[in-house]
């Protein structure tokens, strides 16, 4: 019995750990100079992650046999099986790898903090928005140093500054709440909204991430839809809908006097050439292909796109590894079951997510609100990006807290109500 107890504390301690590390590492992975150190604590990580998800299972009786944990297995071992047959390269296995020990860590870690996911999502959003206020300052001063008409950032990559910008609007949004005295809520409500939220939008708008804009956009009118049918009038959550209403009209304005988006007479030009990138490489994968894509292999990739005669997109699909779609990459990396296991588990999420928002329940409300909001940003941001699996940074991290906070929440409502029909 003590030592159970004690195995139990050592796993509470041991997930707060791998909620911090991933947290700091995930941040520091968005400053481009700091990546090859930032390599090198990603190892750290994974391996005191793996250690972490064996301690887990080998003191837990049996498997759960649940919809989120199946289909997370099936998206591990199909990924790791196309790999291995296909001969991934070693860079490419190792980021799916920390990708994948990412998934699980996670939700194990919150699925043992259950009872404490409000303060660990407060703190999240925190955390988030002070790195997010300084990493947008630094790389907004930097881009006027340079005379940047498009701000890069420290990232050195615009849509990366951009998506930075979006999401920081979105966790102000989410997180009105109240702060004790009802003036003092108003005070810093007020001055969050006032302050930051422009700011952020004007970093969005100088970054010219039109995938970012538009996600926003989409993503803020959900909430606003969301909001006004599941949220309790009475709470301070519930007044979300103001600002979201302001971010839709002032990103509108810009979407459609941007000139970029002016002069895109086409749907290659509108979406920068990604329409090229997937139509290429659709017309190089063979049956093999879609059962187990091109496996991480750089090499059979290239030489596909050599034989049917493809240079330029080669280099973008092949080298670098960017489908600029998160469905197609995996659909390209490693075949039709990591891609419908994938698709599964976002779609479980927004079924679970409108499931614990229609029971009422109060507790983890605004966790599974703001969740939700959160994954909806970044499905629809997915679509021309692959940020928020394989290429890590803040996005990754924000993707996959979100889902397991949904995750954890659904489990204690199933709990509640299989409690209640005994």
């Amino acid at each position: 019995m003590v030592s159970r107890l004690d195995d139990d504390r050592l796993l509470s301690i041991s997930a707060e750990s791998i909620l911090v590390l991933y947290v700091f590492v995930g941040f520091l992975e968005k400053i481009h100079s700091l990546l090859e150190s930032v390599l090198v604590l990603d190892g750290i990580v994974m391996a005191f992650s793996v250690a972490f998800i064996f301690f887990y299972f080998s003191r837990k009786d049996s498997f759960e046999f649940s919809f989120y944990p199946i289909s997370l297995f099936l998206l591990t071992f199909f990924i790791l099986f196309s790999s291995m047959v296909g001969g991934s390269s070693l860079d490419r296995l190792a980021v799916a790898l920390f990708s994948l020990v990412e998934l699980w860590a996670i939700a194990i870690a919150l699925s043992l903090l259950r009872r404490k996911v409000r303060r660990i999502f407060l703190i999240f959003s925190v955390s988030f928005l002070l790195f997010s206020l300084i990493y947008c300052l630094f790389s907004a001063l930097q881009g006027f140093d340079k005379g940047e008409v498009r701000f890069e950032g420290l990232s050195d990559q615009s849509n990366s500054l951009g998506v930075m910008a979006a999401l920081s609007v979105l966790f102000l949004m989410v997180n009105i709440r109240s702060w004790g005295d009802k003036v003092i809520s108003v005070v810093i409500n007020l001055f969050m909204l006032l302050i930051f939220l422009p700011f952020f939008l004007y970093v969005l708008v100088m970054s010219d991430s039109r995938t970012s804009l538009i996600a926003l956009v989409i993503s803020s009118v959900f909430l606003l839809v969301t909001d006004l049918l599941f949220i309790r009038k009475g709470s301070s959550l519930f007044w979300s809908f103001i600002p979201a209403l302001l971010v839709v009209t002032a990103a509108l304005v810009v979407i459609f006097t941007n000139e970029r988006s002016l002069e895109a007479y086409s749907l290659s030009r509108l979406t920068s050439g990604r329409t090229l990138i997937w139509n290429d490489t659709f017309s190089v994968m063979g049956l093999k292909e879609y059962v187990l894509g091109f496996s991480g292999n750089t090499d059979r990739m290239l030489s596909a796109f050599k034989e049917a005669g493809i240079s330029g997109v080669a280099y973008t699909q092949g080298e670098k590894h960017l489908a600029h779609n998160i469905y197609l990459t995996l659909l390209f990396e490693y075949g039709i079951i990591p891609f419908l296991a994938f698709v599964s588990i976002l779609f479980w999420a927004l079924y679970k997510s409108f499931s614990f928002l229609s029971s009422g329940r109060r507790r983890g409300r605004r966790e599974v609100f703001s969740s939700l909001t959160l994954i909806f940003f970044l499905m629809i941001h997915g679509i021309a990006e692959s940020s928020i699996l394989f290429i890590g940074g803040a996005e990754q991290l924000v993707f996959i807290v979100s889902l397991s906070l949904v995750y954890c929440c659904g489990r204690e409502e199933q709990k509640r109500r299989d409690y209640e029909e005994r």
